[in-house]
C-alpha cells in the first residue's frame, strides 16, 4: 500500500498537534492549585492617585501578569490591550477582581511616560532582580505568564485571556461561578456508599471506592480526609487522565462495637469541590 508524502506530512502534524495539546494541559494541571509566592518588598508604580482605588485586598480574585523577556515595545503594546480589556469588562467585574502587572526591568524611567501618558491606572510592580521569576520558576512560554488567584493566590487559571477567546471565557466562567478553576472535570463514582455487614473490633477491613474520571480534563485529588482515626485512605496522587478510573482504598479497623458510620470526603477539581463517600456497618 503506498502512502503519498503529503499524508505522511499530514499524519505528522497531526501527531505533534496532538502532543502540544497534552503538553499545553500538562502546563495548566501543573500549575492549578498551586500558591504563588508574591514579593512583599517591591513598591507598586502608580501613574495617578486615583490608581489606589484599585488596590484592594478585598478582592475575590487576582489577575497577575508577569513580563520577563519580551521587549519594552511588546511590554507596552501588551499592556495597551490589557487596559482596552479592563475597560470593556469594567462593568461586570467591579469589585471582584485586582490587576497586578509585574515587569522585570531595571529601565522604569523608559517607562514612566508610557504610564502617565496613557492614564494607566492599575498597580505595576518593577521587579528589577526578577525576585517573583525566581521565587516561582514560572514557565519559560510566555504564553503561561498570566494567572487568575484566589485570596490565597491560589492558581484558578493560567493563560493570557487577551490572546486567546476560550482563555478569557474560562476567566468570565470563574467570575460568574459556573466553574471554580480552568480544569474542572466531572466524576462518576461506581458506588459512594459501601455497607459491611461483619466487622470485629480490632480487625482491619479494606473497602475499595472506584472512580471514574468522565470529564475532559484530568482528575486532580487535593486531598481525602476522613472524620475518625480508625479510617485511613490510600489513593494514587498523579492526575487521573479523561475516560481512566482508580481506586481508592480506605483501611478500616472499629475501636468499639455498635452502629458503624464514616464519612470520606475526596477533595479534587470538580464543581462542588469534593466527592462524599460513606461506609457504614455493624461492628459486632
Amino acid at each position: 500500500m503506498r502512502i503519498s508524502f503529503a499524508c505522511i506530512i499530514l499524519l505528522f502534524l497531526i501527531a505533534c498537534h496532538s502532543a502540544s495539546n497534552k503538553k499545553e494541559i500538562s502546563q495548566i494541571v501543573e500549575w492549578i492549585g498551586k500558591e504563588l509566592v508574591i514579593p512583599t518588598d517591591i513598591p507598586a508604580f502608580y501613574s495617578t492617585t486615583d490608581s489606589l482605588d484599585h488596590e484592594n485586598l478585598d478582592m475575590l480574585y487576582k489577575v497577575l501578569l508577569y513580563c520577563g523577556s519580551e521587549s519594552e515595545e511588546d511590554i507596552k503594546l501588551e499592556l495597551i490591550k490589557w487596559q482596552s480589556l479592563i475597560k470593556e469588562e469594567e462593568n461586570s467585574l467591579s469589585g471582584k477582581i485586582q490587576f497586578e502587572f509585574y515587569i522585570c526591568s531595571e529601565k522604569e524611567e523608559n517607562f514612566s511616560s508610557f504610564f502617565v501618558d496613557g492614564k494607566f491606572n492599575y498597580p505595576v510592580y518593577f521587579d528589577k532582580e526578577d525576585n517573583i521569576g525566581r521565587l516561582n520558576h514560572f514557565p519559560r512560554n510566555n504564553q503561561y505568564h498570566c494567572f487568575l488567584l484566589d485570596r490565597s493566590n491560589k492558581v484558578l487559571a493560567i493563560g493570557n485571556p487577551i490572546y486567546d477567546q476560550s482563555i478569557r471565557n474560562q476567566y468570565n466562567q470563574i467570575f460568574t461561578g459556573k466553574i471554580r478553576t480552568a480544569i474542572e472535570t466531572t466524576v462518576c463514582v461506581k458506588s459512594n456508599i459501601i455497607e459491611l455487614t461483619a466487622m470485629k473490633v480490632n480487625e482491619q477491613s479494606e473497602i475499595i471506592f472506584v472512580l471514574q474520571n468522565t470529564g475532559t480534563y484530568p482528575l486532580i485529588i487535593k486531598d481525602i480526609v476522613v472524620n475518625c482515626g480508625c479510617t485511613v485512605p490510600i489513593w494514587q496522587e498523579h492526575p487521573l487522565k479523561s475516560g481512566s478510573e482508580m481506586e481508592i482504598k480506605v483501611l478500616v479497623k472499629p475501636t468499639h462495637t455498635g452502629a458503624f458510620f464514616k464519612t470520606v470526603r475526596v477533595y479534587c477539581n470538580i464543581k462542588d469541590d469534593y466527592i462524599q463517600l460513606r461506609i457504614k456497618g455493624c461492628v459486632y
